[in-house]
This record gives C-alpha cells, sequence and structure tokens, in this order.
C-alpha cells in the first residue's frame, strides 16, 4: 500500500490518477491519508480511486465530547465504506477513543495506542 496526502493530490490529480491506474494493474493499492481535511475529499474519491482512505487524527481528538467531531468521523468512516474502500482511522492513543470508533463502524486504526514508531529491528521483534 502507498500513501498519498490530499496535499499532495492537489496540483496534480490527472497524473496521480495514472499513476494509481497503474499501481492497481501491479497489485499495489493506494491510500489517500489525511482524508476529510483537504479542499476536495469527496472530488478525489471520485477521480482517484484509491484503495484506502487514511481519517485524520483532528477528527479523533475530539469525537468522544463534541457532537459535530463525532458526526464528521462517522460520515468520513460511512463514505469511506459506501465507495466499497478500506478505511482507517489515524492518531487512536485512547481506549476510549477506540470503543468510539469500534461503535461508529470502524475496523482498522493506527496510533500510538497500538504501537509507536520504530526501526525495521523493533518490528520485527514485535512480529
Amino acid at each position: 500500500m502507498l500513501e498519498i496526502t490530499e496535499r499532495t493530490v492537489a496540483d496534480s490529480v490527472e497524473a496521480i490518477a495514472q499513476g494509481i491506474d497503474r499501481f492497481a494493474e501491479l497489485g499495489v493499492g493506494v491510500s489517500i491519508d489525511d482524508f476529510g481535511t483537504g479542499q476536495s475529499s469527496l472530488e478525489y474519491l471520485r477521480r482517484l480511486r484509491p484503495s484506502e482512505i487514511k481519517v485524520d487524527r483532528a477528527f479523533v481528538a475530539g469525537a468522544g465530547t463534541d457532537p459535530i467531531d463525532r458526526s464528521v468521523l462517522k460520515a468520513c468512516i460511512d463514505i469511506g465504506h459506501a465507495a466499497n474502500l478500506s478505511v482507517c482511522v489515524e492518531g487512536v492513543e485512547t481506549d476510549a477513543e477506540l470503543d468510539l470508533l469500534k461503535s461508529l463502524g470502524c475496523t482498522t486504526v493506527q496510533g500510538f495506542l497500538l504501537a509507536r514508531p520504530g526501526s525495521i529491528a523493533e518490528l520485527l521483534a514485535y512480529a
């Protein structure tokens, strides 16, 4: 899986769409990182046809207390699933956030709660 950010896509949507198509032919998926923070998130789904979206941490941080953040987070998860994409929510740091995401239908998460970034040696020891 290759990851691109929405900000990277902004200036060269057509070229990136062609690249994603080529990667798909090779069996390599493409994930749009920081989903929901760019200006044209929904347009990117339609034009790029990624394999996955990664919902930005910004929506997780307040979702436990802010109903708007929770609604946006749920909408991002639902949009991804409706488009038949994998959906990963980034920045999960607490059990409460993980429980909330499970209740919203999220099945894939990333964050310090699960593991911190590390070296290749640490990754191999973890496996």
